[in-house]
This record gives structure tokens, C-alpha cells and sequence, in this order.
């Protein structure tokens, strides 16, 4: 999942990327799930490239998943309810699904 802090997150082929670092023009990424799946997938992208010119460096230890990007903006959307409405992420979220 991509959060709020990670501000370079974005969406290729079923996984998620943040920015790790940038060197001499490159632009580094690692697999968003790198904490919650252990992944160790590493990725750049060439200068002047764009996000779907991205270059494995190391493979992904879990399955893509084809719906994380609309999971990301259903999750943020919830958030932005729950920071408006009374109760906890978990009220809301559990109010919203029983809609």
C-alpha cells in the first residue's frame, strides 16, 4: 500500500513502488511491500524516463495485484472520512462497507 507520507508512489503492472533514493539522474524505487511481504524487488528509472520505462533490478516475492491501485484510493478516501466524521478508521470503514 501506498501512504500518505510516501509522497513518489505510484502503480506498474500490479505493484506498488516508492522512492528509495535518487543518484546522478536515476530514480530509485523498492516495492511498497517490502515491510508487510519482505520483498526485496528494486526498480529505477532511467533520467528523463518515464514511470512505465521502469527497470527491474531484483524480482517481486509475491504475486502482483491487479486491484491494489483502486484499494489505495478506496483506503485514502476512507481516511479523508474518517478524518471528518466521529469515531475511529475502523467505525467508518465498517459503516461505509455495510452501505
Amino acid at each position: 500500500m501506498c501512504y500518505k507520507q510516501m509522497r513518489s508512489c505510484f502503480f506498474v503492472d500490479g505493484y506498488s513502488y516508492s522512492v528509495a533514493y535518487r543518484n546522478n539522474g536515476k530514480t530509485y524505487f523498492s516495492c511498497s511491500a517490502r515491510r508487510s511481504s519482505n520483498c526485496r524487488a528494486r526498480a529505477y528509472i532511467p533520467p528523463g524516463a518515464e514511470h512505465d520505462e521502469l527497470v527491474l533490478t531484483k524480482e517481486h516475492s509475491h504475486p502482483p495485484d491487479f486491484f491494489l491501485e483502486k484499494k489505495n484510493k478506496i483506503w485514502n478516501i476512507i481516511k479523508q472520512f474518517a478524518i471528518t466524521l466521529p469515531g475511529t478508521t475502523a467505525q467508518v470503514y465498517n459503516s461505509v462497507v455495510s452501505l
